[in-house]
């Protein structure tokens, strides 16, 4: 006898499907926070605003591994060094974030700069990035992997006949 295929699900039950589908499809990618930027492996935080003499504002980014008493390398924008740095590889990724940012390379603290001054009229100084906190445990939003399973035992659970 050959086999029926299972039409789709339809209602309550296809809806439930779709979003299970879209959640595991979405499951990689990292979602990006307004003040935080994830480029080839670091992250970023958004640190104020630097104004340059034409009015421009230009936002500040802080690698999160920059820490408090880390000497910082000046690093003018578009210079020698500039290109030099970007030369190594994931440094150009990095470096694309912003024209005024900090980023650690092989534990060097580089404060890249196009020499403009921060809102409040001087160079700003970059703050060392809070260590994040845990998302709340008591969040009822349900986990990714709670979605997976709740999906797994619904598709594999017993469905009640529908003939009489």
């Amino acid at each position: 006898m050959e086999k029926v295929a299972e039409a789709p699900a339809t209602g309550e039950e296809g809806v439930e499907s779709s979003e299970s589908r879209r959640a595991l499809r979405e499951a990689d990618q990292v979602q990006e926070h307004e003040g935080l930027r994830y480029v080839a492996g670091k992250t970023f935080t958004f640190q104020g605003n630097i104004t340059r003499p034409d009015g421009t504002l230009l936002p500040l980014w802080v690698d999160s591994t920059y820490r408090e008493g880390m000497t910082l390398q000046t690093i003018p924008f578009g210079s020698d060094a500039y290109f030099a740095l970007a030369s190594e590889p994931d440094v150009a990724a990095w470096l694309s974030v912003s024209p005024e940012m900090v980023v650690v390379i092989h534990d060097t603290a580089y404060r890249i700069t196009t020499g403009a001054e921060s809102e409040a009229g001087q160079p700003q100084t970059p703050a060392p990035t809070p260590t994040p906190t845990s998302p709340n445990p008591t969040s009822s939003q349900p986990s990714l992997l709670q979605m997976l399973l709740d999906w797994l035992l619904r598709l594999f659970s017993p469905r009640e006949s529908a003939t009489p």
